[in-house]
This record gives C-alpha cells, sequence and structure tokens, in this order.
C-alpha cells in the first residue's frame, strides 16, 4: 500500500455525483437514504481493513529496518575488531622485528651519585672473587679506563685462558689489564679514602 488509509475521507454518497454508484441499490428496492448510508458502511468496513493491513506493512518496515540497522552495527563491529586485530599483530610484528626499540624504560629517580665505570678486567674478577687491585676504584684508575676504552676497537677480541686451562675468545676491553696498576701497598691514604667504597659498592 501506498496511501496512509488514516488520512482518506469517506466520499458523500448522497451527492449527485454518487449517483451511479447507487443506482444497484436503489434497483434493488433501498431508498436514497438507505442506499447512501449502506454505502458509507461498505466504504467505512474497507477503510477499517486497509488501516489493519496499512500498519502491519509500518511495523514489518520498522523491524526489517530495526533489522538492518543491527546487521550494520555487527559489520562495523567485526571491521572494527578486525582493524584493531591487524593493527595489534602489526604491532606485535614490529616489536619482534625492533626489539630494542620497545625495551621498557624503567619510572626511577636519577642516579643521585657519581658514575663509577671501572675497567672491564677488574669487574671479571671480582665475579670470579679473585683479588682486585684498590687502584682500579681509584680516581687515576677510573681516568685510565676511560682513556683505554677510547683506545679499543669496539670489535676487538683476545685471546683467554680459563680456569681449566682452555682458551676463548672474549672482547678486548675485559681483558687487558692495566699496565700502570698501583700496588695497594704503594697507594696513599688519599686514593684508598677513594678506592674502598666503590669496590665495596661494586661488589
Amino acid at each position: 500500500m501506498s496511501v496512509d488509509p488514516n488520512t482518506l475521507v469517506a466520499p458523500d454518497f448522497a451527492h449527485p455525483d454518487s449517483a451511479e454508484i447507487r443506482q444497484p441499490l436503489l434497483a434493488g428496492g433501498l431508498t436514497e437514504e438507505l442506499t447512501a448510508a449502506a454505502l458509507l458502511t461498505i466504504w467505512t468496513v474497507g477503510n477499517n481493513k486497509d488501516r489493519v493491513r496499512w500498519q502491519a506493512q509500518l511495523d514489518a518496515d520498522a523491524a526489517a529496518a530495526v533489522q538492518r540497522l543491527q546487521a550494520d552495527t555487527e559489520a562495523d563491529a567485526q571491521r572494527q575488531e578486525a582493524s584493531l586485530l591487524e593493527a595489534e599483530q602489526a604491532r606485535k610484528d614490529e616489536v619482534k622485528k625492533n626489539r630494542d626499540k620497545f625495551i621498557p624504560i624503567p619510572l626511577r629517580p636519577p642516579p643521585q651519585s657519581e658514575l663509577v665505570l671501572p675497567a672491564p678486567f677488574a669487574l671479571r674478577k671480582l665475579e670470579k672473587g679473585l683479588y682486585v687491585e684498590l687502584y682500579y676504584f681509584t680516581n687515576d684508575g677510573l681516568n685510565a679506563t676511560m682513556a683505554a676504552i677510547g683506545q679499543i676497537d669496539d670489535e676487538a677480541v683476545s685471546m683467554r685462558t680459563n680456569e681449566d686451562g682452555t682458551t676463548s675468545w672474549v672482547p678486548a676491553n675485559t681483558a687487558r689489564d692495566s699496565k700502570s696498576v698501583v700496588e695497594d701497598i704503594n697507594l696513599t691514604w688519599e686514593q684508598v679514602r677513594e678506592a674502598a667504597p666503590r669496590m665495596v659498592t661494586a661488589m
């Protein structure tokens, strides 16, 4: 149906323009008044049925619109989910490809004390529980370490003899002993005061 029957107005069946419609009933013996009333009743019954069909059509159209909206909403949700999954997979691939780029930065205050970088050689001896000269933790020893590190190629390696007698190649900056090392007995008290707390911290 394309016209809302609720908006229609019953015609005047007593009007001369309705004479042709009244004629069959008049021929049956009805008067003009009864004929007009009968035609109005017939039109009203038909209009009421059309109103019921019209309302059913409106309900069906509304239900179809709701279904289309739900389908569109679900489709949008699926597209968004697929997009999120794709973005998450891309992020995982990026993290896997560039791990260093995504190393978490710990939330901690900056160090309040001086940065102490003893010779890698001395630290390796500490890790093994071996004797290490205090000189490596004095100001002179730290300065010598910084100077030596700047002179060693980052990719340079050196042969080291292990405790079991085997040999292995290690980075040169972890195997080189300082040639200017001063024995503990020859350190000044000022140098001992410099080195002792630093060595304790390194241990």
